[in-house]
């Protein structure tokens, strides 16, 4: 199946109806990241739907060779405002079907990466930045 292996525990059934139950959702992970999970389980909270929350961790360890991030300090009295909550206010549809479609671990990190290049970009003047 693609090299997808389905990742569940047997912690009960995933969707509680008024008629039935059943184990009808699914959680899966590429070889690629199954090695990575470290945890799942249906937490006791309520979902406020017939389906049940499901909890998985997922533990990376980062390149670092990637990208290294340095830290930036900025003056939050100088931000552009206006600008954030324009920003804020833009649906995150498109942000949210990127991260779910990330085939793997350095895709997922590439959609964050990108969204933070954005958010400072979009978000901050180039004034409110003191120092690298």
């Amino acid at each position: 199946m693609n090299n997808l292996f389905v990742i569940n525990e047997d912690y009960g059934p995933t969707f509680s109806g008024s008629q039935d139950s059943s184990y009808i959702d699914i959680t899966v992970a590429g070889t690629d990241v199954l090695g990575d999970v470290s945890y799942w389980c249906l937490p006791e909270y309520e979902s406020l739907s017939d389906h049940n929350a499901i909890e998985f961790e997922v533990t990376a360890i980062i390149n670092s060779s990637i990208r290294l991030n340095n830290f930036l300090y900025f003056n939050v009295k100088k931000a552009n405002w206006d600008r954030f909550d324009s920003f804020r206010k833009q649906p995150f549809v498109d942000l949210s079907n990127r991260i779910y479609s990330s085939a793997d671990v350095d895709t997922l990190i590439s959609v964050i990466e990108n969204f933070q290049d954005v958010v400072l970009f979009l978000l901050l003047k180039p004034q409110c930045l003191l120092k690298r």
